[in-house]
C-alpha cells in the first residue's frame, strides 16, 4: 500500500512537470478566461443589487418593493452596462497576460 501511494505521488508529479514545462494544457487560457467570467460576474451583481436598492428604495412605494417591474428594469441596466464593459474587461485581461511573440 505505502509503495502504491509513493508511485502515485511520482505519477503526479511526472503528469505536473510536463503540463507545466511542455504547456500542454494551456492553463493562461483558462486562467484568463477565469478572470474574464469573474469580473463580468462581479459588474453585473454591483448593478444589479444597485439599481435594485435604488428602485426600492426611491420608487418602491409607486411600485412595490418586490415589483416585477423593478426587475426588469434591473434586468436592463445590468445589460446596458455589461455589454460594453465586457469588450473592455476582455481587452484588459488580454493585455495582462500578453506573452511576447518571436517571429523567426
Amino acid at each position: 500500500m505505502p509503495a502504491c501511494m509513493l508511485l502515485n505521488d511520482i505519477a503526479a508529479a511526472i503528469v505536473g512537470i510536463a503540463i507545466v514545462k511542455d504547456r500542454l494544457l494551456d492553463i493562461t487560457l483558462i486562467v484568463k478566461k477565469t478572470a474574464i467570467y469573474s469580473l463580468l460576474a462581479a459588474v453585473i451583481l454591483l448593478v444589479f443589487s444597485l439599481t435594485e436598492h435604488l428602485l426600492a428604495t426611491y420608487i418602491g412605494d409607486a411600485l412595490g418593493e418586490s415589483s416585477f417591474i423593478a426587475y426588469l428594469v434591473s434586468i436592463a441596466a445590468v445589460i446596458a452596462v455589461v455589454m460594453p464593459v465586457r469588450s473592455r474587461v476582455e481587452r484588459a485581461v488580454d493585455r495582462f497576460f500578453a506573452e511576447k511573440r518571436v517571429s523567426f
